[in-house]
């Protein structure tokens, strides 16, 4: 991945005798997602979503518990045969309790992707917008580790404010 970067910069550059201006830019996308009011309702509705999650895990490990202990408490009183169904009992609760809270590390998962997917395109479509407004030939996803001073501009900050009056734009036509 690095090598072709690498290639289509100096093929980029080479080319410099053709075109006019070659010009590079980056932005911290993260920093222009965690700018957005939508990005922070995100936030907090996956963070309602993990609160009911943990409450159902909790719920679930605390009837195991109960489960457990009604079990070491009578084991000794216990036939042997009610003995070992309660010890299967036992071994298909736990292993439910560990589907459960794989199943619902997996829904957490899903529903964050959900959730950001459409903030993550509207941020790529302002960076694209961003990058053919200011004739940039690449627009990088990150600073790099060094880049000539003055051959590299930062348009993270510029992204947010287009990405904020794109939102002022929407409220003031929804409020019309």
């Amino acid at each position: 991945m690095k090598n072709t970067l690498f290639t289509i910069l100096a093929l980029l550059l080479c080319s410099n005798l053709y075109a006019q201006e070659v010009r590079f830019a980056y932005v911290d996308a993260d920093s222009v997602m965690r700018s957005l009011p939508a990005y922070a309702d995100a936030q907090k509705q996956l963070a309602m979503l993990r609160r009911q999650y943990e409450q159902e895990v909790l719920y679930n490990e605390q009837a195991f518990q109960r489960q457990f202990s009604e079990f070491l408490e009578g084991q000794k009183d216990f036939p042997e045969a009610i003995l070992l169904k309660r010890q299967r009992d036992l071994q298909d609760a736990l292993e439910k309790g560990l589907a459960f809270r794989r199943d619902c590390d997996k829904l957490l998962k899903e529903a964050e992707h959900d959730i950001l997917q459409p903030i993550r395109e509207e941020v790529e479509a302002a960076i694209r917008e961003e990058g053919r407004e200011g004739h940039y030939t690449l627009v990088f996803p990150h600073a790099p580790l060094y880049a000539n001073p003055g051959t590299l501009d930062d348009i993270t900050a510029r992204v947010i404010a287009r990405m904020i009056r794109q939102q002022n734009v929407r409220i003031s036509e929804c409020e019309n």
